[in-house]
């Protein structure tokens, strides 16, 4: 018996010891290093799930000619049930996390070193704050465009195949796919070429988009918090929902005629397919310029849990991790 309490004291202390020696060394050096890269990780996964039924709505909506978000949601249960909803989430959950990692880094990383070369002061100044971010979330939306593009054009094929394969355009009434075979039928039908259709719209509104979504959280974030304190979880909430809300706003007739743009490839049209300007003028001769904002208020909807969860979970783990260094 007394041996075996000797055991466990050891045990005891080796343990005692083990903890101590965590809390005085803290996280190893590189889980500090790429703090940014498992915040934005993190932040993804909990935001696509939240957000992509919104955002499937959002791409029929512009897609097709619904009456209204309601009727939209009533005609996609009825004939794909709550499936339809998430149809193509799967890839996603794993490319949307790689993506905003290398968003979020390519903008502190730009960020940091535009505040070392200019030297303004983004502390005291709300101008400054604004003009780096900006341009830092500005080569952050460049620079991650030419890897999302061909993501995002899987991700619509995937959320629009049964609307397609049941409209009169489609020449084929074959089963839905996975993501990983509409992309080797773009491939195989266009080449890797057909992977970036519209990808000069898409690198338009990431650029311009990710820029104002950057410099509005910063901002917003500066605005709503007392100068003698540190934001909080409510202050990241409230910014995410209002640089979401901003950048979206701005940059949603271009998604618009991107998602047009982007279904034709889908359609199996060859030789007839639009030029952007022949979209741009259809939809505003059958819409006017409220047909540009088609599934705005889908967007609406996703952006504000969407951008506040990502903003208050990447906030939270980039804390987490910096306190236990």
């Amino acid at each position: 018996m007394a041996e075996q309490l000797s055991q466990l004291t050891q045990i005891a202390a080796t343990t005692s010891q083990s903890g101590a020696s965590f809390k005085n060394h803290g996280l190893p050096s590189y889980i500090y290093s790429a703090k940014h890269v498992i915040g934005a990780s993190s932040a993804a996964f909990c935001s696509v799930l939240v957000g992509f039924p919104f955002d499937s709505l959002k791409t029929r909506m512009q897609a097709y000619d619904y009456l209204s978000m309601n009727d939209c949601i009533r005609k996609t249960y009825a004939k794909e049930g709550l499936i339809g909803f998430f149809r193509g989430c799967g890839p996603p959950l794993v490319t949307v996390a790689a993506v905003k990692s290398i968003s979020f880094s390519i903008y502190t990383s730009t960020k940091a070193r535009l505040s070392a070369t200019t030297q303004w002061n983004t502390d005291t100044s709300v101008s400054a704050l604004v003009a780096i971010s900006t341009a830092a979330g500005t080569t952050a939306g460049v620079g991650v465009s030419v890897l999302s593009c061909p993501l995002e054009l899987v991700k619509i094929q995937r959320q629009l195949e049964r609307l397609v394969l049941a409209s009169s355009a489609a020449t084929t009434r074959s089963k839905t796919k996975s993501s990983f075979r509409v992309a080797s039928d773009i491939i195989r039908a266009k080449g890797v070429v057909g992977l970036y259709r519209g990808i000069s719209l898409h690198l338009l509104r990431d650029s311009v988009g990710t820029g104002i979504y950057f410099s509005s959280y910063e901002s917003a974030k500066r605005l709503l918090t007392p100068s003698d304190k540190k934001p909080g979880p409510l202050t990241h909430l409230l910014s995410g929902a209002a640089s979401g809300i901003t950048s979206w706003l701005v940059i949603f007739p271009v998604d618009m005629v991107k998602t047009r743009v982007q279904k034709q490839i889908l359609l199996e049209t060859t030789g007839s397919e639009s030029k952007v300007v022949d979209i741009v003028k259809t939809i505003f001769a059958r819409e006017g310029l409220r047909g540009f904002y088609n599934g705005f208020t889908a967007t609406l909807f996703r952006a504000v849990p969407i951008h506040s969860i990502n903003w208050i979970v990447y906030e939270q783990v980039v804390k987490l991790i910096e306190q236990n260094r």
